[in-house]
């Protein structure tokens, strides 16, 4: 059984964005940062070529010696039996927590070689910035938190016929004027110690905030993705 992550959407979302950035993916170990990188990069580009930071501590060399990019991308050419072209490859930068130069090196691919495609991920990568003082080439690169599989990628791959029965129901239940304002009552009416989630489509979260009012918040949902009201205590 394949599960489609949702991810991969995302990734195919910036390849073709304008003023696209590094994606620079952060998550826990063990969670399909690298499957979805290398599936991406095999389904989306004529080449994928991923340099791995931990089983190859030589690369660590070239990032020392240059900060030029095309310099960078003919040095790393030679450690892979594909070409690195912009536009037509992805590169993938893994582990990268274990080699500042090329955390930073972000930094330079986005100002002077836009047209190259890079993905770079690193494992607990806030807690390595942290504990070595690493710098983060904040605004020069897109951040991307993932998180291991959701009950929604799950479903959708073991039983797509009740995914696609839920997704229905709930469009058609939160899409429709009466039912918004039956969850509106059900809402406001609650007792003050009672705590309520509430799936809300993204497009009417802001109007259901303004319904709700200051005693209610969005609270996100790693599970389901999705934002989720919440009752704030008294």
């Amino acid at each position: 059984m394949r599960i489609e992550r949702e991810i991969i959407n995302q990734f195919k979302a910036w390849k073709d964005a304008p003023n696209r950035k590094p994606i620079l993916l952060k998550g826990a170990r063990q969670i399909g940062k690298t499957w979805a990188m290398e599936t991406f990069g095999k389904e989306c580009f004529k080449y994928c070529v991923k340099f791995d930071f931990d089983r190859q501590p030589e690369l660590k060399s070239v990032f020392q010696v240059t900060k030029d990019p095309k310099r960078l991308v003919k040095e790393l050419a030679l450690y892979q039996d594909q070409p690195i072209i912009a536009g037509e490859t992805l590169m993938i930068f893994d582990e990268i927590q274990e080699c500042e130069e090329a955390l930073n090196s972000l930094k330079y691919f986005c100002e002077e070689a836009p047209g190259y495609h890079i993905i770079a991920a690193g494992s607990l990568l806030g807690v390595a910035v942290k504990k070595r003082k690493m710098t983060v080439p904040v605004g020069k690169v897109k951040i991307i938190d993932m998180y291991p599989i959701s009950f929604k990628e799950f479903l959708r791959a073991s039983d797509a016929r009740t995914y696609d029965y839920i997704e229905q129901k709930m469009t058609d239940f939160l899409g429709h004027s009466n039912n918004f304002a039956t969850l509106s009552y059900a809402l406001t009416a609650s007792p003050p110690h009672l705590i309520i989630y509430a799936p809300v489509r993204v497009n009417i979260r802001l109007s259901m905030q303004k319904a709700m009012g200051s005693r209610y918040v969005f609270m996100p949902c790693r599970l389901l993705k999705r934002p989720f009201l919440q009752r704030k205590y008294n």
